[in-house]
């Protein structure tokens, strides 16, 4: 590669390109050798390869010592922050160069996406951080594969002493702005919006979101119109002050989601206050984020924003403590962290989840650089940490209180919701709930109890640490507690006794010496007996999957146990509050040095010690009493491959749309819950809309004499002309080698674009081995879930750009996933989706309508999953379903 000042010379070496289910060696020279499983080994051996995507390829091919220069990884080096689809025409399309379905081209391409990037390079000279960054990549043998030439395009010297550019420019941290306190929003009376100013806000998103897309003025479909004005008549105050409960049912094709920002934008124009806006799905979020960035100037503070939990974003505090494994860390850590310091350099928000984070770049350079920085489980140290004026959470936490607009997820807003802290007293009276099918769902998890092995031994990591580890906030109470007052403090008394009373949660490896039979402590035995009274009325104890049994009668070993675990916690319980009383008395002087720290040191005791000590306490001491009829409670062992995973006691609300609907109507004014799957599609149309109600808290708002809107808008694409659905009688989904074999007769049969959907992981894992040798030798590359190593996230995202790809998986594919065009053309179902027949599900079932509730759960899930299929007015497609015996209500 040449330019204005010096020459790079490229590694002249063959390219890997992956084809169908193998892939292609390409020699500088033009030879090709075509690579599978079984030979790859031998001929990757020989010598180093450019690839791109090397994680997916040596699952692929099985080479995990193969030594790959990975495109990849030099694209996330120069181009931090940048989406591309990670592959050789991805990285193409991403630097404006051409592509091309032929893989001898694609090699050809990739070649040139490395001159490109290297040129792109060049214009970093100067620049001491990125200079640190590379050379660091570089310090110690092996070294990053690509640091000669990025060395070369920097205009440094491989050989060059690291002292120049000095370890304090890896501290990318101390580049970052510092966020300042923002004016939230004022409360002033409210003003309606007209029907004519929510069309006019509708015209306005839609020419900036699809008209940018398409380069042409962009007008709203009539069905958008009807769905935006229904909906602005929610947002009008109700004389009696009771909240607006709305289920809005919107159509595949309607365009809900600028459809419910038309007349939130209105309003919140209008009075200057905010609306949120709750998903299920990160790839919803992230739709949104792209929507309203068209229709929002990147601006600080954000008009509109995402938020998110904590655990999702980077902790600089962790970064801190683990810089120097980039200087002494091995290569593949090396450059793990070298990436993130490039990413963080850029990064507008610091999520790890999502955002500006490349979906594949997780899984390029590990955990270590990516998950293991991110605040988990209440680690966070809040003023006491030297970071706490730049840190992304913060800064997050503190725009969105004054942001337009704010997309949250369904967890983080049913916790808002429930929060009793003053700080979160200010959340919007508008909330809208997008993927609202899914809302049982998420208020299910969030309002559920868990007594476990895992839980305890969380909390015990909190109060006492991790002797493990040396990262700060693994230190446990006794190091916060430093922080905060320091050891002669009087409150530092607190600490021992804390210690003491919290030694009868479980040590690190409780697990394995329960499997051996040998628990040590008194919860361990009390986890221990659980499990052999679940393992005592199992059918098959040695299944792989979860097993679980109902409370009463309870083994009697657990019920003399249950009396001392429940005196166990409520000592602990006990302790922990009257330290958290003596810190709120402490942080009401006026001459504590330490009352600034206290308030989030409480807010720590609360959320993650003593709400879910309260919680274990109640469901001990109701273990030989009657359940509450509003609950159920049952004994469960979770296993994950096979192997036990946690052991303990669980507690769900039969109906958790109740709890929903009691915290949502004193804090909300309107509660919108949309979805294009609201309700079945077949039979009754009131009884469908009963059924729908009945399961987003219809009951609960209905006993508040109250009714909720219906709002019904039809899907505007012609399915009878568009779609065709096939049933296969005459398979047995029973055997999967018969299941594997039908898949791939209908993947070659529809030559690729094919999602096959499984009901269990391990019937996907058993079939995708039969499908992939019936692949060989076709030019469609088969994906799966579970299977390669990459997240849902860019498996869809790599099945969007390649036409005749074929992808498998389970729930997480079942909605939520756009893949319009040709991409998407066959969707294949292994079976009837019916639920699993737990004790919950019965529990549930009972109370919901018995058999209609299972036609109920199973109609919406087909209808999820045929919903993949259809996604602009111009595609067509085939809906498989393998079942011999469908009930005709589901027709």
């Amino acid at each position: 590669m040449t330019n204005n000042e010096e020459q790079i010379n490229l590694p002249d070496i063959p390219v890997v390109i992956l084809e169908g289910t193998g892939a292609l060696w390409i020699s500088p020279d033009g030879d090709i050798e075509e690579l599978t499983r079984q030979n790859a080994s031998v001929t990757l051996a020989q010598s180093p390869v450019i690839v791109c995507n090397a994680p997916l390829i040596r699952d692929k091919l099985n080479v995990p010592h193969a030594i790959f220069y990975d495109v990849l990884e030099l694209f996330a080096f120069v181009h931090p922050a940048r989406f591309c689809v990670p592959t050789a025409n991805g990285i193409c399309k991403a630097l404006d160069l051409p592509t091309s379905t032929k893989s001898t081209q694609q090699a050809v391409n990739l070649i040139s996406a490395i001159e490109r990037l290297l040129q792109t390079c060049t214009t970093y000279k100067g620049d001491d951080t990125i200079i640190a960054i590379a050379h660091a990549m570089a310090a110690h043998h092996p070294i990053w594969s690509w640091s000669p030439f990025v060395l070369s395009a920097l205009g440094v010297p491989l050989t060059a002493d690291l002292a120049p550019y000095a370890r304090e420019n890896l501290k990318v941290w101390q580049k970052l702005p510092e966020w300042s306190e923002l004016p939230e929003l004022e409360s002033k009376p409210e003003k309606p919006i007209t029907q004519d100013e929510t069309r006019q806000q509708l015209y306005r998103l839609v020419d900036a979101v699809i008209g940018r897309k398409t380069q042409q003025k962009a007008e709203p479909r009539q069905e958008q119109v009807d769905y935006a004005s229904a909906l602005t008549t929610t947002f009008i105050k109700q004389a009696d002050g009771k909240t607006n409960w709305v289920m809005a049912e919107a159509g595949t094709g309607v365009g809900k989601t600028l459809g419910y920002l038309a007349p939130s934008l209105a309003w919140s124009t209008k009075n200057d206050s905010q609306v949120w806006i709750s998903t299920y799905t990160r790839h919803l979020q992230n739709q949104l984020q792209h929507d309203l960035d068209s229709v929002f100037p990147r601006q600080n503070p954000p008009q509109a924003l995402i938020r998110k939990g904590r655990e999702n974003y980077l902790c600089l505090l962790n970064l801190d403590e683990n810089i120097e494994q980039i200087i002494t860390g091995d290569v593949q850590t090396r450059i793990g962290f070298g990436l993130m310091l490039r990413w963080i350099m850029v990064t507008r928000d610091g999520d790890l989840t999502g955002g500006d984070l490349p979906g594949w770049l997780p899984v390029l350079v590990g955990a270590k650089a990516t998950s293991q920085l991110a605040d988990r489980r209440g680690e966070c140290i809040h003023q006491s940490c030297p970071h706490y004026k730049r840190c992304f959470i913060e800064r997050v936490n503190r725009d969105s209180r004054s942001a337009t607009v704010v997309v949250a997820n369904h967890a983080l807003t049913l916790t808002q919701i429930c929060d009793e802290d003053e700080e979160m007293r200010n959340l919007p009276k508008h909330l809208i709930f997008d993927e609202g099918h899914h809302l049982f769902e998420a208020a299910d998890n969030a309002f559920s109890v868990i007594f476990s092995g895992q839980e305890t031994a969380e909390l015990k990591r909190w109060l006492i640490g991790d002797h493990t580890q040396k990262r700060l906030r693994r230190r446990g109470l006794n190091r916060r507690m430093i922080n905060l007052v320091g050891e002669t403090h009087p409150l530092w008394e607190y600490v021992p006794l804390i210690r003491e009373a919290a030694s009868f949660l479980p040590e690190p490896g409780w697990m394995d010496r329960i499997h051996k039979e040998n628990p040590q402590g008194l919860l361990e035995l009390f986890f221990n007996a659980i499990r052999h009274q679940v393992l005592s009325h199992a059918d098959f104890p040695n299944s792989p999957y979860d097993l679980e049994c109902s409370i009463l009668p309870l083994n009697d070993s657990v019920e003399v146990l249950a009396k001392d675990i429940s005196k166990a916690l409520q000592d602990l319980y006990n302790h922990i509050d009257a330290l958290k009383k003596d810190l709120l008395n402490l942080q009401k002087s006026d001459d504590s040095g330490v009352k600034r720290n206290v308030a989030s040191f409480v807010r720590s005791l609360e959320t993650r010690i003593l709400n879910p000590l309260s919680a274990w306490i109640t469901l001990v001491r109701d273990l030989q009493d009657p359940p509450d009829e509003r609950y159920v409670d049952w004994f469960g062992v979770t296993r994950t491959n096979g192997k036990d995973h946690d052991i303990g006691i669980w507690r769900h609300a039969i109906d958790p749309m109740h709890i929903f609907v009691e915290q949502v109507k004193e804090k909300a004014q309107t509660v919108i819950i949309t979805s294009a799957t609201l309700k079945p599609a077949q039979g009754d149309n009131e009884k469908n809309w009963l059924q729908a109600e009945q399961r987003l808290g219809g009951t609960s708002i209905r006993a508040d004499q109250n009714h909720p809107l219906r709002i019904q808008i039809t899907s505007p694409f012609n399915y009878a002309e568009q779609t065709k659905v096939i049933l296969i009688t005459d398979n047995d989904n029973t055997n999967i080698n018969d299941v594997a074999n039908s898949y791939a007769t209908l993947f070659k049969a529809s030559g690729g674009g094919a999602l096959g959907l499984f009901t269990a992981i391990n019937r996907l894992r058993t079939a995708y081995p039969i499908i992939a040798k019936q692949l060989v030798g076709t030019s469609m590359p088969l994906y799966a879930q579970h299977i390669d190593g990459l997240n849902t996230a860019t498996l869809i995202d790599i099945f969007r750009a390649e036409e005749d790809a074929c992808l498998l998986g389970t729930d997480a594919l079942r909605d939520g996933i756009d893949v319009p065009g040709r991409a998407l053309r066959l969707v294949v179902y292994d079976r009837i989706p019916w639920p699993r027949p737990h004790i919950l599900h019965k529990a549930r079932r009972q109370a919901f309508g018995a058999r209609d509730y299972d036609l109920f759960l199973t109609s919406m899930r087909l209808r999820q999953s045929f919903g993949r299929l259809i996604r602009t007015a111009d595609d067509r497609g085939v809906f498989v379903l393998l079942e011999s015996a469908l009930p005709s209500a589901l027709y």
